[in-house]
């Protein structure tokens, strides 16, 4: 598994990781974390897109700034879609 950040020049760190590990072990999920700072940079997301055929899936993760308050993330209600977001990279993790 490889986590990046939606940026431009962590697209670029994720294709080198990914390249990097391709020759080793297939990378079963991409998970690209949202940063808040608004809509992911268009050159972050062609980057991105780049590498969906590369490995096992691509997930998105989105920003939760509840996240950056608390010490325990059991104490926060995570959003459905940060759930979905769980379930995708767990089911990538487990796929044999």
């Amino acid at each position: 598994m490889v986590v990046s950040r939606n940026t431009v020049p962590a697209a670029q760190h994720a294709t080198r990781a990914v390249t990097a590990l391709s020759g080793e072990v297939r990378v079963r999920a991409l998970v690209v974390v949202s940063d808040g700072a608004g809509a992911e940079p268009k050159d972050a997301t062609a980057r991105f897109g780049l590498l969906v055929d590369r490995v096992g899936g691509l997930v998105r993760m989105p920003f939760v700034p509840a996240l950056r308050q608390v010490d325990e993330v059991n104490d926060i209600e995570l959003p459905s879609r940060v759930r979905r977001s769980v379930e995708s990279i767990r089911g990538l993790a487990f796929a044999s």
